[in-house]
């Protein structure tokens, strides 16, 4: 089976173990969820997970896993990132728990690195992982979902992670946890809800975000996953999670407090999500009509307005994405080089919705 997003890397040699994707009513028994020959959890979120092998005991030839991903953005040197990752032993078959899990970032470079073959194993000498389970620590429940958490200073030029067990079998620590398959030798672990994001992330909610009254509104960390994010109503009563949900405000507003745990260190923002009516979208507000055309819009919209003022444009989780000044009741914005959406046009006193398709 093919992984969702993440690439298996050094897999030329013919004998080398390709990471599986597995996921909730797959067509294939051996890669559906809960229940298979491997394992019997269920994903952390979402529909499903990544099984890795970390170890294959003293067998002719590396059979271990290396998946790699691409970050959404390079990461910025000096800076603190927070790693989380949700992992659990597939012990169902496999007979071994290991301290072999590692988190390995870099610029790409570990695809031309060739591993090293040592005690009918092999290694990669030069990684250095920045984020790993400590030599013994190994993870004993085999039945939750544990979250590791951890961080590192980017020295900016990473680009990638890379998931899996750099060290040679003799130097990973191995429990048995089952004795009926020893002759398999294997250690099998899967993963989910893997999040990299910088430790000192403030203010990632718009003060206010304007939507249509009626209309849901799709509020969080777009540039982040944060799947353990935790959202709560102004007097911190839980209502959800995850990086992202869908709210539907009244006109009154409504105010929102996201959670999350950086390593350790629990930190807040809000949001104060305010329902406007269509008709005030469409006419303007207080006489002084904004109107924006085309719209929906493709390539450069023409906005004319009563007063001369400034033009804002925001994208659907209230992030700034253009501005411009409206001169003589009129003003124009380029958005070919925007995403297709709904986004929301704010002058002092008017408020005015886009659609770029």
């Amino acid at each position: 089976m093919s992984l969702k997003h993440w690439k298996n890397i050094d897999t030329g040699r013919i004998l080398a173990c390709r990471s599986s994707y597995m996921s909730l009513n797959n067509l294939y028994a051996n890669y559906s969820l809960p229940a298979n020959s491997n394992c019997y959890q269920i994903p952390k979120s979402g529909q499903g997970v990544v099984a890795l092998t970390l170890q294959y005991n003293n067998m002719p030839a590396d059979l271990k896993s290396i998946t790699r991903t691409k970050l959404k953005r390079k990461l910025i040197k000096g800076k603190t990132y927070c790693v989380k990752i949700n992992a659990v032993f597939a012990e169902r078959y496999a007979p071994y728990i290991t301290d072999g899990l590692q988190l390995y970032f870099d610029n790409g470079g570990l695809d031309t690195m060739i591993s090293i073959h040592n005690d009918s194993s092999s290694y990669y000498p030069l990684v250095v992982p920045q984020i790993s389970l400590a030599q013994g620590q190994v993870l004993i429940d085999t039945v939750n979902w544990n979250l590791l958490m951890g961080n590192f200073i980017a020295n900016g030029t990473e680009e990638y992670l890379t998931i899996g067990n750099f060290k040679s079998d003799n130097a990973t620590t191995k429990i048995v946890i089952n004795t009926w398959n020893l002759f398999d030798l294997a250690s099998v672990l899967l993963i989910d809800d893997v999040s990299v994001y910088p430790i000192d992330l403030a203010n990632w909610l718009p003060d206010t975000y304007y939507c249509v009254t009626g209309d849901s509104a799709l509020i969080g960390l777009p540039n982040y996953e944060t799947p353990d994010a935790k959202w709560y109503t102004y007097n911190m009563q839980l209502i959800d999670s995850g990086s992202q949900i869908k709210v539907l405000p009244p006109a009154s507003g409504t105010k929102y407090i996201c959670g999350i745990d950086m390593c350790n260190t629990m930190v807040f923002d809000t949001v104060m999500v305010v329902g406007v009516p269509l008709s005030n979208f469409e006419l303007g507000i207080n006489n002084y009509k904004l109107r924006v055309y085309p719209n929906p819009a493709r390539d450069v919209v023409s906005i004319t307005h009563a007063l001369g003022d400034n033009i804002y444009l925001y994208n659907a989780v209230g992030t700034l994405v253009a501005q411009e000044k409206i001169v003589q009741n009129y003003a124009s914005l380029d958005v070919r080089h925007l995403a297709i959406g709904v986004y929301v046009l704010r002058t002092k006193t008017q408020v005015a919705k886009l659609v770029v398709e």
